[in-house]
């Protein structure tokens, strides 16, 4: 089984060979903000210094998104192997069938696999978009359970937060991600909820928020039994964890409804 990471925002800005070099893959790029994909020359030295396989992550795509993802489609086009790109945009699915980027693979990702239900297999998007899909990134039990039940499509699992949700606003500045100021450059945080005796934690990072997966692989026989599938051909990390670090506490900004 494949292992990935998902280099956060400095180090796709600041590559680490060393760090990048113990994994089989690296996803550059943010299924969830558009303005956290590489620019062709972040992507270009990334691929440089880096001898193993790329995926690049998109999100959502407004126009300047989507031309920012065509200029970086060019350039894997231009990869020996192609690379992988995970899709979170109809559009995106519609722009790789008309390029016909045959050597590029499609996963679906994290935002569009909530929608997976409607669509069993593969070939239901190839019809639809003209585009095969080969993979799907996998974060939650619900996912996970129609995805092993259609027996379809290869599964990637994220380990150790499933999202919740996102947003245009983001949450570590407090403002519409139309604009950006690098907020993600400071890591990624907790925010503690409580509500009378019960409490939560949420892992914030730009502008989606996530909570802890780990009790869903545990429900499942652990990690490692969710990952014994052979359609689970990949399990995906994010760096801090591998890491050893855990995100910045929230402090002040921590909400508490008691």
């Amino acid at each position: 089984m494949e292992k990935a990471v998902i280099l956060s925002l400095k180090e796709l800005r600041e590559p680490e060979p060393r760090l990048m070099e113990r994994f089989d893959r690296v996803y550059a790029g943010d299924e969830f903000c558009q303005l956290k994909l590489p620019t062709v020359k972040e992507l270009g030295t990334l691929r440089s210094l880096y001898g193993g396989k790329i995926t690049l992550a998109s999100s959502v795509l407004t126009d300047a998104g989507m031309k920012r993802f065509r200029e970086l489609i060019t350039l894997m086009e231009s990869w020996k192997d192609g690379g992988e790109v995970v899709v979170n945009d109809i559009g995106a699915l519609s722009s790789l069938a008309a390029r016909k980027s045959a050597g590029i693979k499609v996963s679906l990702g994290r935002a569009l696999a909530a929608n997976f239900s409607s669509f069993t297999a593969s070939a239901g998007f190839a019809r639809l978009f003209g585009t095969a899909v080969s993979s799907v990134e996998v974060d939650n039990r619900s996912v996970l359970n129609t995805a092993l039940n259609s027996g379809a499509l290869r599964l990637h699992l994220h380990y150790p937060f499933q999202l919740l949700a996102f947003s245009r606003c983001c949450y570590r500045s407090g403002k519409l991600n139309s604009s950006c100021s690098s907020e993600c450059l400071k890591g990624p945080r907790f925010i503690e909820v409580r509500r009378g005796p019960l409490k939560d934690k949420f892992f914030l990072d730009g502008n989606a928020a996530f909570c802890d997966n780990s009790a869903m692989y545990g429900r499942l026989g652990g990690l490692q039994a969710a990952a014994s599938d052979r359609r689970v051909t990949r399990l995906v990390l994010e760096s801090f964890f591998f890491r050893g670090q855990k995100p910045a506490a929230a402090g002040t900004n921590a909400v508490r409804n008691r």
